[in-house]
């Protein structure tokens, strides 16, 4: 039997004799719509309560819902990038590697060993016996140009 989905997304295949294949198409394109350099809104359990046509193509990381939390249409999807089509809801399971730029708090997550990882702060060099102010304004340059990436904090 030949396989109907990609291994890593599971983005759906035409197959041959297949009806109706702009469905599968059409799926396919929305998915990788949310995978390429995705963008959330936020980290959150559950959708908000006023999400409408406006929002269709934003995202959202599924936080962890709390026990005894009511179940919601995000419910079993923890840790997956919730995708607004407009009507519904598509949940994308990541992959090793994957990271997404979090808009709420300007950081980047990466997905590593099945959880997403903020990349660490790191603060300015100061302090010290002796000061090579050349030296420590390259450091900061640095720095900051790998906090405008996203490799660390800000």
């Amino acid at each position: 039997m030949p396989e109907t989905n990609s291994a890593r997304h599971g983005l759906p295949f035409l197959l041959t004799g297949q009806a109706q294949k702009e469905l599968t198409h059409n799926e396919a394109l929305v998915r990788l719509d949310a995978l390429l350099h995705p963008v959330v809104e936020a980290q959150q359990t559950s959708p908000d309560m006023d999400i409408s046509m406006a929002d269709t193509g934003k995202i959202w990381l599924v936080a962890a819902n709390m026990p005894n939390a009511a179940p919601n249409e995000w419910t079993g999807h923890a840790g997956e990038l919730a995708y607004w089509t407009g009507g519904s809801w598509r949940f994308l399971e990541p992959t090793t590697g994957m990271s997404i730029w979090n808009r709420q708090n300007n950081s980047r997550l990466i997905y590593i060993s099945g959880q997403w990882t903020v990349a660490p702060s790191i603060t300015n060099v100061t302090g010290g016996i002796n000061i090579d102010v050349e030296a420590r304004a390259a450091m900061n340059a640095l720095l900051h140009h790998l906090q405008i990436i996203g490799i660390t904090r800000l």
